[in-house]
Parts: structure tokens; sequence; C-alpha cells
């Protein structure tokens, strides 16, 4: 493919990348007309599903990867447009960092890897009730929802600010959907 047909910038959180966008309308006798995006770009081993990126103004997703048929060394990316998500807490992530200090030794502390990150701290509730003793107990979990580009890593500590308030939370498991991911926390101090 000649350079030049790569006409379309792709900015992403690790840099920029020129592509060529293609427009497919897909269409079946019951759905809307939708639009899907292919993008042509040079082999890039940085590129993975669930990244969001920016072209012209516009935030797509990555929904699939994969090799370009019809020349060597390029890759087709399959992307929608992305959905665009009004969270309205912060956190900061803080990840378990090894580094040397001054005098050689090494030194292991919580770093933050992350400031300012926008999410929503979600509280579910379960009960249970017991009918013998007529009893209904309560428990209470937590998630967070984070856009995907966010990289967290399970045992991450997080400081939560919402609604005036600020929680220490822990991450125990995520899992990124196309959309977002939902992050399971621990309180500090509920175990």
């Amino acid at each position: 493919m000649n350079p030049g047909l790569l006409d379309k910038r792709l900015s992403f959180s690790f840099g920029s990348i020129w592509a060529k966008r293609i427009v497919k309308s897909k269409r079946s006798e019951n759905e809307q007309n939708e639009e899907e995006y292919e993008f042509i770009i040079r082999k890039n081993n940085e590129i993975d599903s669930y990244l969001t990126f920016t072209s012209d103004g516009v935030k797509y997703l990555v929904l699939t990867v994969d090799n370009y048929e019809k020349e060597k060394g390029y890759m087709v990316l399959k992307c929608e447009k992305a959905k665009i998500h009004t969270f309205y807490d912060t956190c900061t992530i803080k990840r378990y960092v090894e580094s040397e200090s001054v005098s050689g030794e090494t030194i292991s502390n919580f770093l933050p890897v992350y400031t300012n990150v926008a999410c929503e701290l979600v509280r579910l509730e379960t009960a249970t009730t017991n009918e013998t003793e007529q009893q209904t107990d309560m428990n209470h979990r937590y998630e967070l929802y984070v856009e995907n580009e966010t990289d967290i890593k399970i045992g991450d500590k997080l400081e939560v600010a919402h609604k005036g308030d600020l929680y220490n939370v822990e991450v125990r498991d995520y899992f990124k959907s196309h959309t977002h991911q939902v992050v399971t926390i621990e309180l500090e101090g509920e175990a």
C-alpha cells in the first residue's frame, strides 16, 4: 500500500499513527442503517482490542485487530464510534512499584500511576432472608466504572473521590466490556 494513502491521523494514549479509513454500511431488514469503520494501518504491536482513539474529532473503539490480507505489514482495525460516558467521580490509582534509593537499596512503595481518572463508584446491595428467624441480612459490595483506556491491575490501591467523600479501596477483580471497565473493589477496613 502506498503510505501516501494513509491520510487519517489516529491519536491513541501512547501516540499517533496514520491510517486509511473505510466506512461500511451494515443493514439487515429489521435494522436501521449503521456504519462500521475499518482503519488500515502499518503493523503495530501496541494496538489491541478495546483501545480507544480519536480521529477528526471523533472517538472510536477498536473491536478487533486483524492482519490486512491484501498486503503484508499492515493491519485492519474494525471499529465503532465510542460511547462517551459521563462519570462524575474521580480516582487516583496507585501501584506497588520497586525503585532504587540513592544508597542503592531497593525500596517498594505504592506510587500513583494515574491521577484524576474519571470514574463512577457504585454500591450494590444483596439481601438474604432467614425465614426461621424472620431476619434479613444486607450485604454491600462496591464496583467502580472506568473507561477502557485506563490500565487497572488486581491489587492496585485507589483513592476515590465520591460526592465530597474520599474512599480508599483495593482492586479485587476487573472486566473490560465494549464500553467500559467494571472493577470489583473492597473498601479498606472491610474484609
